[in-house]
């Protein structure tokens, strides 16, 4: 982020945010505070972080992460996808915080057309200053 701030990049688009590992850990809280301190000291570099979070069906998530264990247990063993328990307090991390994200998008009611426009109209408000970064009110987040 840094390169890219010194180089002059305006925009930058990832499909993970350091919030994101937030949810798969448990010890939640310290890893939260450690991520939310990082993005201050990005905000006061004038790099603020906005984050939109896609949420699908229950069900849809689960095949997704079935699938992706299939993969990934040939690397990690796929300790956390098949541990069905932390896959629910993730989905609760995420679900729990709408109001914390930047953009919140719930596919499982949202035809994929309409997201690519509010996702559209996000990135533009972003690029006019107007859309909200993310919060980094640390007793707003549920842990």
């Amino acid at each position: 982020m840094l390169k890219m701030k010194a180089t002059n990049v305006e925009l930058f688009i990832t499909d993970r945010c350091p919030l994101d590992a937030v949810a798969y850990v448990t010890e939640r809280e310290v890893l939260l505070r450690a991520v939310l301190e990082s993005l201050r000291e990005l905000k006061l570099l004038a790099i603020l972080v906005y984050t939109f979070c896609l949420d699908a069906n229950t069900d849809i998530l689960r095949k997704r992460l079935s699938r992706r264990k299939q993969f990934k247990k040939k690397y990690d063993g796929g300790l956390l996808e098949s541990n069905v328990r932390m896959q629910e307090e993730a989905l609760g991390f995420f679900r729990n915080n709408k109001e914390l994200w930047s953009m919140y998008f719930d596919s499982s009611n949202t035809n994929l057309g309409r997201i690519k426009v509010e996702l559209r109209d996000f990135i533009k408000s972003v690029k006019k200053g107007a859309a909200r970064p993310v919060s980094l009110d640390f007793g707003k987040w549920v842990i």
